[in-house]
């Protein structure tokens, strides 16, 4: 199972990667509701419940006159994310980024080259976080 989770956030991190590449050359894309990712999908295999804190603020910031308080304070229904989804950008952001560097029509040009292993050696290891992250959520529950 946990090989199968590594391969969709590998191939997340591919088309992150892909998309990220279009932009430098000027390739403009809206990525406004455009999840390319994976990742929610490997946290909802594990079994986190769904990120409600949108919703919670929406309704509150909508209902604001009749709400007391504050909606993210000592709120059993809502559930973030975000704190499991900082762990996986701060690994990605510490894999070491290889150029090449090469000509091609006279000008010399430079394509960053990433390991495959590095990276699913990192996404193996915020697997096994988030697994130990789930079993400390579902015992508190």
């Amino acid at each position: 199972m946990k090989e199968h989770l590594i391969e969709i956030l590998y191939t997340g991190f591919r088309i992150s990667h892909l998309l990220e590449e279009l932009e430098e050359k000027g390739i403009q894309i809206d990525f406004k509701g455009l999840d390319n990712s994976n990742w929610d999908v490997v946290v909802d295999i594990i079994g986190f419940p769904k990120d409600n804190s949108a919703e919670i603020l929406t309704e509150y910031y909508k209902n604001k006159e009749e709400s007391d308080g504050n909606p993210l304070v000592d709120n059993e229904e809502m559930f973030c994310r975000d704190w499991l989804m900082n762990d996986y950008f701060e690994r990605l952001e510490s894999l070491k980024k290889e150029q090449d560097i090469y000509f091609k029509d006279d000008l010399l040009k430079t394509k960053v080259r990433h390991n495959e292993k590095a990276i699913k050696n990192i996404l193996s290891e915020h697997i096994d976080w988030l697994k130990i992250e789930f079993e400390k959520y579902d015992s508190e529950k």
